[in-house]
């Protein structure tokens, strides 16, 4: 806003005081160059001052009044150019508070997506390390489902090999016994003895039988308790996989 010292002047006034200067230097003005107390230097640089600003220059030869009107004329060029220069800054330093604002606007919605950044890349490492334990688990479940895998063959191959002996002790009794039984239906002398021979025989046959079916049910029993770690160890890979599903 302008001082008291710039307050507007209005046309009227203007023209009322050059009427008034008219009628009191209109009667015997003198030509400006008899002047001689530097009053026609200072115009002179008054000239080359609205030169330098595009204004029309003095007119020094002119008598006083001339040379005061155009005084006067460019002093209003100079009051307009001046009333636009602060109308320009005034729109100028509305432009710069509104670049203000929005620049203020614009570093709050960065900071807002700064914050956004650092809090996913914090969600982010701990999905990665929840992860990373994850395939570790996976890790150790499969190797021991190959240590178990490794361990049912074993049991299988022994398993598979005793009832494979058994088999044998078996149709070895089964023959004994029945040459047993020939031999008792030829030879009647020796019935007696025989008959021990064989109760002996059947005795054994029938422990090897116990120890069979024994080991045989150990070894079912050992089948279902691997046949229940294989399942569970199954079951833990697929929930491992699940919670890597959901983590993704």
């Amino acid at each position: 806003m302008l001082s008291n010292e710039y307050q507007e002047v209005t046309l009227g006034e203007v023209n009322e005081a050059l009427k008034e200067i008219e009628n009191k230097y209109s009667n015997g003005i003198p030509n400006i160059n008899s002047d001689s107390d530097g009053f026609e230097e200072t115009l002179a640089v008054l000239s080359k001052e609205y030169d330098s600003v595009g204004l029309p220059t003095l007119d020094l030869s002119a008598s006083i009044w001339k040379v005061f009107k155009q005084v006067v004329s460019g002093a209003r060029s100079l009051i307009q150019i001046h009333r636009r220069t602060i109308a320009k800054m005034k729109d100028v330093n509305i432009d710069n508070r509104c670049k203000d604002t929005r620049s203020g606007e614009l570093y709050k919605i960065i900071d807002d997506c700064k914050t956004d950044i650092d809090k996913a890349e914090e969600k982010n490492s701990a999905l990665k390390n929840k992860m990373k334990a994850l395939l570790q688990e996976i890790s150790n479940l499969k190797k021991y489902e190959r240590v178990l895998r490794t361990e049912m063959e074993q049991v299988k191959r022994i398993n598979t090999a005793q009832q494979n002996q058994l088999t044998l002790e078996i149709k070895k009794l089964t023959r004994e016994n029945q040459r047993l039984k020939e031999t008792l239906g030829t030879d009647l002398n020796i019935y007696q003895s025989k008959d021990q021979v064989v109760l002996k025989l059947l005795g054994k046959y029938k422990s090897n039988e116990d120890i069979f079916k024994s080991t045989i049910q150990k070894l079912q029993g050992n089948n279902k308790e691997l046949l229940h770690e294989v399942f569970s160890l199954r079951e833990q890979l697929s929930n491992v996989s699940k919670d890597c599903d959901s983590a993704d």
